[in-house]
């Protein structure tokens, strides 16, 4: 996964951010400095759930949010990595989740897409 395997690999938790209602995985200690895409198939993570659904609501991917790492969920994020320009390998790592929208939810539905930085209800 490149540069990426660097880093710890995320966890089976999603994480609430410092602004409310902003999720995206994170490892076992809470850091955003995190790698997916090596989950087992035959397990499911609420860490890749919270993923597949900022795929879905802010590329229109369509993946079933299951928690599986799977080739639809790899093809998803190669299509975001290429989308935005950065390294295509097909793993979520720091540079996917800084360059990918996430999306940002109000009184419990969504208001937009956001990148990783605009966590304030203003830049949406």
């Amino acid at each position: 996964m490149g540069p990426a395997s660097a880093y710890s690999a995320c966890t089976n938790t999603a994480y609430r951010s410092t602004s409310p209602n902003f999720y995206y995985p994170v490892t076992s200690s809470g850091s955003s400095q995190c790698e997916a895409g090596i989950w087992l198939a035959s397990t499911s993570y609420s860490g890749v759930k919270t993923l597949q659904s900022a795929l879905n609501a802010c590329y229109a991917t369509g993946l079933s949010v299951d928690g599986h790492y799977g080739s639809r969920t790899k093809a998803a994020i190669e299509m975001v990595q290429r989308r935005h320009g950065i390294t295509v390998d097909g793993g979520y790592g720091p540079q996917t989740r800084n360059a990918m929208r996430w999306p940002k939810y109000y009184q419990g539905r969504g208001i937009g897409c956001i990148s990783f930085q605009q966590t304030v209800w203003g830049t949406v």
